[in-house]
């Protein structure tokens, strides 16, 4: 799993990592995809370094210097890495409609500091009926048959998805976010981007660790409304 959903902001995908370790034998070499960690409580903390840090084996990948110093005592190899959005390289977008795009984060990670703009645009009907058949198939053996996730079929999905993000925020000549992955698609189509903090320092602490090379072009706004 990628992303920012260690330390209890996500159950279920925190469920989800601890369920696969403990089924797995312990010298199994468990690796984790690059993260932001974020604990909301001690107990989300135990849980997490109880289950799966500590395991001797377990390689954990994460993308800014905040979150290695939050495991860097208790996970036996910790190191800092991009997130996978890098690999993409520059992105072709098509030419904007308008001056700004805005969109902000419509869940619990959103710091309040947006008061304009929506969140990604949400899958067409499609999309959403493969995912709940997939997620029904994965509780029901007799119906795994039929959704065999294949990577040529999840890789098509997720072009959908990422095209459509992209034809989102293209309708700017600059993007005004608090999402990690909107500032990046932004910045690596090119466009002006100015970003605000989500609620636990997530777009910061990312810039800080590999964004100085874009300079001017990206504008952090940590305490102010855009």
């Amino acid at each position: 799993m990628v992303g920012g959903n260690i330390g209890g902001l996500y159950p279920g995908s925190d469920l989800l990592r601890l369920e696969v370790a403990s089924r797995l034998p312990r010298d199994t070499i468990l690796m984790q995809a690059p993260q932001t960690v974020h604990f909301t409580s001690q107990s989300e903390r135990q849980k997490f370094v109880q289950g799966f840090a500590m395991r001797p084996h377990t390689r954990i990948a994460v993308r800014d210097r905040r979150s290695a110093a939050l495991l860097s005592e208790v996970a036996p190899s910790v190191i800092t890495c991009p997130d996978a959005v890098h690999m993409l390289g520059s992105i072709e977008a098509p030419a904007p409609s308008s001056a700004v795009v805005v969109l902000r984060r419509a869940d619990g990670e959103s710091r309040g500091t947006l008061r304009s703009g929506s969140d990604w645009p949400p899958d067409p009907w499609d999309l959403n009926a493969s995912r709940w058949w997939a997620n029904r198939a994965a509780t029901v053996p007799p119906l795994r048959r039929l959704f065999q996730r294949r990577p040529d079929a999840w890789m098509s999905k997720a072009e959908r998805r990422f095209q459509r993000g992209v034809r989102f925020l293209s309708q700017g000549e600059t993007i005004v976010t608090d999402r990690l992955h909107a500032m990046l698609i932004g910045l690596q189509m090119g466009r002006r981007v100015i970003a605000t903090d989500n609620s636990y320092g997530k777009l910061s602490a990312y810039a800080e660790a590999w964004l100085q090379p874009f300079g001017d072009q990206l504008e952090l706004r940590m305490t102010d409304a855009v």
